[in-house]
């Protein structure tokens, strides 16, 4: 059987402007969607953004720390909010760049898949706007009710672990990583980008410019 290839494609900073927890905390906090306990949880996660920035934490632990501030939402309401999320807010962050690069992916038959930390109930809509055939993302743990516990089910879909996100779809697909390509902005994601034959950035940051340069990796500033 002829194999495939894909275009895998972070979200935050990758396919949008900024970061999807920080959009989706400010638009939260202007609904009033946040009670007591998730603005008291909120501490947490400003603190981490703000440590991670300077390097100081793992992206992983501000991940964590962040899922903290769902716990006791019921799964539903996240994703129905999820969708105002979306139309509110995200839809209006994309690069036009990265859904050039996407729609040429496209026509050459590739694959698409989006690959990112983010929760399923952010990247649901973002998955259907785009047309995208596959999700790697974080998924949320939820209690025999239906409430989330503030912590993943399973690993936090960040370095190593977006990495064997993306060698399984590739096994349950058929693709062929050597000839896939792989988009990110951060140095975190070096792992995802190792994976296929056609690694590309997309706004770096300072580390991964560095990195892209000397492995003589495209670099897109859009």
């Amino acid at each position: 059987m002829t194999q495939q290839h894909a275009a895998f494609f972070d979200f935050d900073g990758t396919l949008i402007r900024g970061d999807s927890e920080v959009i989706e905390s400010i638009y939260y906090l202007e609904q009033g969607w946040l009670k007591m306990p998730q603005l008291i949880r909120m501490l947490g996660p400003i603190a981490t953004w703000v440590l991670a920035s300077l390097g100081w934490i793992q992206h992983e632990w501000q991940d964590r720390t962040y899922i903290k501030i769902y716990q006791g939402l019921k799964e539903t309401l996240l994703f129905e909010q999820g969708e105002q999320l979306f139309h509110q807010k995200l839809r209006h962050a994309f690069m036009q760049g990265s859904l050039d690069l996407i729609a040429a992916h496209r026509q050459a038959g590739a694959l698409i898949v989006i690959a990112s930390a983010s929760g399923c109930h952010v990247l649901a809509p973002v998955t259907r706007f785009l047309k995208a055939d596959c999700l790697a993302c974080t998924r949320l743990a939820v209690d025999a009710a239906g409430r989330c516990t503030g912590k993943p089910d399973g690993n936090i879909c960040i370095g190593h672990e977006k990495a064997r996100q993306i060698r399984r779809i590739a096994s349950e697909h058929n693709l062929d990583l050597a000839a896939s390509y792989a988009y990110s902005d951060h140095h975190v994601d070096l792992p995802f980008l190792e994976s296929v034959g056609h690694p590309e950035v997309i706004n770096p940051t300072k580390t991964l410019e560095k990195i892209a340069k000397q492995r003589h990796w495209p670099i897109h500033c859009f």
